[in-house]
This record gives C-alpha cells, sequence and structure tokens, in this order.
C-alpha cells in the first residue's frame, strides 16, 4: 500500500512541476511600471543618499554581528546550546551571508 501511496504522491509532484514549469515557459516575464521602485525613500541624509532605507538595515547588521561574535565565544560550546559541534556550521554561514 505505500508503494502506491508513495508513486501518487510522485504523479502529483511531477504533474504540478509539469503544470508550473509549462505556465512559466508560456506566460514569459511580467511587466512593472516604470515607477515600481520609486516607493524608496529617496530623501539624502548628511549625504547619504536614500538615508532611511540604509539604515532601517542597521538592526540587522547589529544583530548578526552578535549573532557571530556568540559563535565564536566560548559560551557558545556549551553543552545544551548545540547538541553536537556540527549545528553551529549552519549559523556561521548565515551569520556571514547577512554582513
Amino acid at each position: 500500500m505505500s508503494y502506491s501511496s508513495s508513486l501518487r504522491h510522485a504523479g502529483i509532484v511531477a504533474v504540478s512541476i509539469g503544470i508550473i514549469g509549462w505556465y512559466w515557459w508560456g506566460a514569459g516575464p511580467t511587466p512593472q511600471p516604470p515607477a515600481y521602485h520609486d516607493f524608496a525613500d529617496q530623501r539624502p541624509l548628511l549625504g547619504l543618499p536614500h538615508a532611511l532605507n540604509v539604515i532601517s538595515n542597521m538592526p540587522f547588521l547589529i544583530v548578526g554581528a552578535l549573532g557571530s561574535a556568540f559563535l565564536a565565544s566560548a559560551a557558545s560550546q556549551k553543552h545544551g546550546v548545540f547538541v553536537h559541534d556540527v549545528e553551529r556550521r549552519p549559523y556561521w554561514i548565515s551569520s556571514s551571508a547577512s554582513c
């Protein structure tokens, strides 16, 4: 019974991928109006163009730096923080990709 069930699920996935691929191939690119990206803050501040859009990313930079500092510290190597040391690797990759 599990063979027919898994075969049916594979068929549903294959048909779904086929329909989505057919749509993407046939639909082409979606046009956007020329003013689409004008929602960004245009005001400069202290010579920095689009200042509030740039400054609003600072909390992400701070949290990423704090996460990297935690991973580099001895506190992240204590028992109970990660079950296995290998679990720290994805956090290093995501913290280095965000900076």
